[in-house]
């Protein structure tokens, strides 16, 4: 009888190491599947980009022909614009509920980011690399809100002046 306990507790511990190793908890009650070793962050450092988590103000998102979001950026008092035409997908998180799972990762310098080997585009699976294959997944942290974008290709435009919002 000792043998299958300790047996048994070999294996409950080899598991524990596995999970540890290759699952990051979410929260505190459950996790969220992902391999660590595989996901790299890059920060995005371009002067349309904030040089921390809460230097960009995000004024107004529309998805209507197309992804736009116009934004100002406090360091240097300037106002941008992003506008995206080929996405896959978009999710807007609150800023209280923006530091679980990879994105707890993000490096305290920086604002816009890009995930690589993300674990975002291969939920979408391996049937459609095709386009998948031509994305990139794209983490923009603004002041209250944090935007993750799976698209192709992004272009900024510093504006000349405040924008009217309308969205």
């Amino acid at each position: 009888m000792s043998k299958n306990i300790c047996a048994k507790q070999f294996l409950t511990e080899e598991i524990q190491k596995i999970i540890l190793k290759n699952w990051d908890p979410i929260g505190s009650n459950y996790l969220l599947p992902y391999k660590k070793e595989h996901m790299k962050i890059e920060k995005i450092d371009i002067p349309a980009a904030g040089t921390w988590a809460r230097d960009c103000e995000l004024l107004c998102l529309s998805d209507c022909k197309g992804f736009k979001i116009r934004y100002h950026r406090d360091e240097d008092d300037t106002y941008w614009s992003l506008q995206c035409e080929r996405i896959v997908a978009y999710k807007v998180t609150n800023e209280e509920f923006s530091t679980t799972g990879y994105l707890i990762k993000l490096p305290v310098d920086g604002a816009f980011f890009e995930i690589l080997d993300s674990p975002w585009i291969r939920e979408f699976g391996q049937e459609r690399s095709r386009i998948l294959d031509k994305c990139k997944h794209y983490v923009l942290r603004f002041y209250d809100e944090t935007i993750e974008i799976i698209a192709q290709d992004f272009v900024f435009e510093q504006l000349k002046e405040k924008p009217i919002i309308n969205c």
